[in-house]
């Protein structure tokens, strides 16, 4: 009685089987036995084959084409074969398909030494250690990707617009649209002129400090020579230009203001150069090559055959033709001692050439002197026979669009400003400076008349010139006007800056792209891992239900980490 209830209390305990331990427990309790592989592996073979030969239905093709076919893949196929093969049955109900009989032969050897427990205990063990949990660190990586590539997107795009709004802010600086820099740079330069009219008109109020800087600088040098000073001018540019304004620099130089002036007008050139290259783009290289004419610059592709024609050539009566419009009577070689023009003799002036020493080749003279070879070259401001003064190159620009006047103009505006500061700094301590105190007892009424509020509104006024001589605009037209090259440097600077938020823009459209793709490819594993974990809770019920009918329909609990999937 007591066996029969302690039996009886035995089969209410449920047999729990970790899913990990689930194969050694089959093969310890005998249901498999240790060589069960070999048995699969010629079962996988006969698969194999016979999935070669199956007819066209819609859930046999959808059980072939499964990651891997099982035991119980097997048996439904079985199931589905004995409808379409129905009418292969002969007068004693076996089936004559060849298929069908490949399938229950499959079916039969799984359930010898009951090799399918083992093969289902084994896809358990992988599916839940390795496929799932490889399936979900792929989504969980593609997630992370996703996001970092959103949030580089997010920092690309942000860098782009940054360039962008730098590029905006450069070019309301020099007053641009920025669609065709060079160009629109060029055309600024015109404002040039205006812009010096400005600072000559900003010099002008600059009149009482350089007076005082004046006064100061005579008393104290006359002071320390004792009556033997001799006054020169402070800031000369500045007060040229407070008295004659943003003149030529002939007229700085000489004094002379030029009747004719002859400026090189190079802006006009290079915008028509930049609108001719805008208009028919720049040949090939290709097409250069064959190009065999030297170009010197006067539009003219042909050069060697202009120079060709341009030399004298030796006529054949002995005479040289120097070409035409050249008349041999214009020239006027001097005058021979009978007063007739002799063109056998040349007349070189009255030069007298007899205390002139003998040079070797080296150029040393026999007294022993060098000979001074250097040529001395007259500035370009000229003075014609009919007294007209005529600016030319250099002479013909302003001193403030000229460089080395320019840089001289800008120290005496930093001399000024020093003198100032210095003063400034001397009037607010003029209390406990007995030695300044006692020094300007003596100066001219105006010297002693400034204050430090006069002397720090004469420094503000310097400042604030100076203050606007560098601003960034100003600056680069003027060195676009100094230097052929400035121009290009300053627009491929604007150019690069666009380049870096298009540079930018591209990574922000590859990392979008890329996170598609990465989210694409979650979407792709999801319903692989929806399908895997299924097909475990499948199998898992299965084997639970085919071991308890092994243990007269005890419960079996497949226990662990496949509950949580």
């Amino acid at each position: 009685m007591q066996s029969t209830q302690g039996s009886k209390s035995m089969q209410l305990l449920p047999i729990d089987i970790h899913y990990d331990k689930l194969l050694d427990w089959l093969i310890d309790r005998r249901h498999c036995t240790v060589k069960w592989p070999v048995a699969h592996q010629e079962i996988r073979t006969r698969i194999d084959t016979a999935v070669q030969d199956m007819p066209d239905e819609e859930e046999i093709t959808k059980l072939i084409r499964s990651s891997s076919i099982d035991y119980f893949h097997c048996k439904r196929i079985v199931e589905l074969l004995k409808v379409s093969e129905a009418d292969t049955k002969n007068l004693f109900g076996m089936y004559s398909s060849q298929r069908m009989k490949d399938w229950v032969d499959i079916v039969n050897r799984y359930e010898d030494k009951k090799v399918y427990l083992a093969e289902s205990a084994q896809a358990l063990i992988r599916n839940v250690t390795f496929e799932i949990p490889a399936m979900k660190q792929q989504i969980k990586r593609a997630q992370q990707q996703a996001r970092d590539s959103e949030r580089k997107q997010s920092e690309y795009n942000g860098t782009a617009s940054q360039h962008q709004q730098r590029f905006a802010q450069e070019c309301k600086k020099m007053n641009i649209e920025g669609k065709n820099i060079k160009l629109e740079l060029l055309h600024q330069v015109k404002d040039l002129p205006q812009i010096y009219k400005k600072f000559s008109e900003g010099v002008e109020s600059l009149a009482e400090a350089c007076e005082y800087y004046q006064a100061a600088v005579d008393f104290l040098l006359s002071q320390q020579s004792k009556g033997t000073y001799c006054p020169t001018e402070t800031c000369p540019l500045l007060r040229h230009i407070q008295r004659n304004g943003n003149t030529t620099l002939y007229q700085w130089r000489t004094g002379q203001v030029p009747q004719i002036v002859e400026e090189d007008n190079w802006l006009a050139r290079r915008l028509a150069e930049l609108n001719k290259a805008e208009a028919a783009p720049t040949a090939t290289s290709a097409s250069a090559s064959d190009d065999t004419g030297i170009d010197f610059g006067d539009g003219d592709t042909n050069g060697a055959a202009t120079a060709a024609a341009a030399a004298p050539v030796a006529t054949a009566d002995g005479e040289i033709d120097f070409g035409e419009g050249f008349n041999m009577d214009a020239i006027d070689f001097g005058e021979s001692p009978s007063g007739q023009t002799d063109l056998g003799e040349i007349d070189f002036g009255d030069l007298v050439v007899d205390d002139v020493p003998s040079a070797d080749v080296n150029g040393a003279s026999e007294s022993g002197a060098e000979i001074n070879f250097d040529i001395v070259i007259e500035d370009s401001g000229t003075e014609n026979e009919q007294g007209v003064h005529t600016a030319t190159g250099e002479d013909a620009l302003t001193v403030l669009a000229c460089s080395r006047t320019r840089d001289l103009f800008v120290n005496e505006l930093k001399e000024l400003e020093a003198f100032l500061l210095q003063r400034k700094a001397e009037l607010a301590n003029n209390v406990t400076d007995i030695l300044s105190v006692t020094m300007f007892q003596s100066a001219p009424l105006f010297l002693q008349v400034q204050s430090e509020q006069s002397v720090t509104r004469m420094l503000t006024g310097v400042q604030g010139l100076l203050l606007v001589w560098h601003d960034e605009r100003t600056q680069h037209l003027i060195k676009i006007c100094s230097s052929p090259r400035a121009l290009d440097r300053l627009a491929d600077t604007l150019k690069r800056i666009l380049q870096q938020a298009d540079k930018m823009r591209a990574k922000a459209a590859h990392m979008q792209e890329r996170q598609q793709e990465l989210l694409q490819a979650q979407r792709d594993i999801e319903p692989k891992l929806a399908s895997a974990i299924a097909h475990v809770k499948d199998v898992q019920a299965k084997m639970q239900s085919e071991i308890s009918q092994l243990y007269k329909d005890r419960r079996v609990n497949i226990m662990g980490e496949i509950n949580n999937l």
